[in-house]
């Protein structure tokens, strides 16, 4: 978007900026620049992120029946380059699926991992080597904590098991999810506690 402003009105015209705190109006030359820092210092978006905002200019320039290449299906057809943004909207919806899992093995070693998902995949931060036996007909406690700083730690029955620190994540969190790969447990409650944090531009407190 920003690219594309340059190109057709200048360096020096003044838009929004979404860096800088209050969004002042500033040339667009500056706030490209500002953009780009930002990304890079995310990783850069993925692939499929780049080529959505190609396919949305394409189609703001053309429109939405406008034909191109797909490169979602296989042997990559001409589709209507509406069709193709809510495909390439769906694979990004499926990438962002980022976060922190704790995996429990049943019978193995390690008997638990704490993961990390992201744009570049998965990464195991931390194990447990040891067996634990949760399938012994008695009730558990595990307890998964993370704190403002980063530092995580997972304990079951108030034992410590794993402790690790990572920063990969620093907005809050938004979603929880409990996945059974085969199984047979029973799960009595699941609490989720979170902290509250100031949004320093809207000066708001959230959780």
């Amino acid at each position: 978007m920003f690219e594309a402003k340059r190109a057709d009105r200048g360096r020096f015209t003044l838009v929004q900026s979404v860096t800088l705190a209050n969004k002042p109006f500033v040339p667009v030359g500056e706030e490209i620049e500002r953009v780009e820092a930002a990304i890079k210092a995310e990783g850069g978006p993925s692939p499929m992120q780049s080529r959505l905002a190609e396919l949305e200019e394409i189609r703001d320039n053309s429109g939405r029946f406008t034909l191109v290449q797909s490169m979602i299906l296989s042997g990559k057809p001409t589709v209507p380059v509406g069709e193709e943004i809510e495909r390439t909207k769906e694979v990004i919806a499926k990438e962002r699926a980022a976060g922190y899992r704790l995996a429990y093995n049943a019978g193995a070693s390690p008997s638990f991992e704490l993961l990390r998902y992201g744009r570049s995949g998965e990464r195991r931060l931390a194990t447990h080597g040891r067996r634990v036996n949760l399938e012994d007909n008695y009730r558990h406690r595990i307890l998964f904590v993370r704190d403002e700083s980063g530092g995580m730690s997972v304990s079951v029955d108030g034992k410590t098991l794993v402790q690790v620190s990572d920063r990969s994540f620093r907005d809050p969190f938004n979603g929880l999810t409990l996945v059974n790969d085969g199984g047979e447990f029973a799960v009595r409650e699941i609490s989720v506690m979170g902290v509250q944090y100031r949004d320093d531009r809207s000066n708001r407190l959230a959780a």
